[in-house]
């Protein structure tokens, strides 16, 4: 080893450190530039519209439509007793007598519970029992009469089609089924304060 010449440092000089690594490309998640706009990923869960409300999910429009489901059976069942008469279970046959009126305007009341519900109180009775509500998404107002019978043609096609359109909702960020997104709409559910 030699020694240093005289004025050298007794130090050797460090070497030079590498060059930092490039930048990922955006596809793997760079930060975004400041000031960019960056949507919630397609799969997480999206809060609510507004400060109070969430998205009603599947299973609280499960028990919603259940509620309603007894609330017309009741209806059938009282009005059954009250209007039918004359049922003979004599010789294996049933034959009905005075009342047969009742099923025709039971099966419009249970044709027009739903709609009529939606247009006049944003909800049905199910709706309301769970604090949930139908509102458009484009503004948070009730849907209007055209939305409603849009909403319920879609309703009934979802049903046709092994209840497909209404299952959509229990996988959609925004817990629509198609009929809601048809009509451009969305339930909300009144989150407690």
């Amino acid at each position: 080893m030699q020694s240093p010449a005289p004025g050298e440092s007794t130090q050797s000089q460090a070497p030079a450190a590498p060059p930092p690594p490039p930048a990922p490309p955006a596809a793997y998640g760079a930060p975004p530039e400041a000031g960019q706009w960056v949507g919630p990923p397609t799969q997480q869960a999206v809060a609510g519209p507004a400060p109070g409300l969430a998205y009603a999910g599947f299973w609280w429009r499960v028990a919603a439509t259940l509620i309603d489901d007894v609330l017309l059976f009741i209806i059938l069942f009282i009005g059954g007793r009250a209007f039918v008469k004359g049922i003979d279970y004599g010789n294996g046959n049933i034959v009905i007598t005075e009342g047969q009126w009742w099923w025709v305007v039971w099966g419009i009341v249970a044709t027009l519970y739903v709609p009529v519900t939606w247009a006049m109180l944003g909800e049905t009775i199910g709706h309301r029992v769970l604090g949930m509500e139908i509102r458009r998404v484009d503004d948070g107002q009730r849907p209007g009469a055209g939305q409603v019978v849009v909403r319920y043609l879609g309703y009934l096609a979802s049903s046709i089609i092994i209840g497909i359109g209404l299952l959509i909702a229990a996988f959609d960020v925004r817990k629509q089924g198609l009929h809601d997104k048809l009509a451009g709409t969305a339930v909300v559910r009144r989150l407690p304060t």
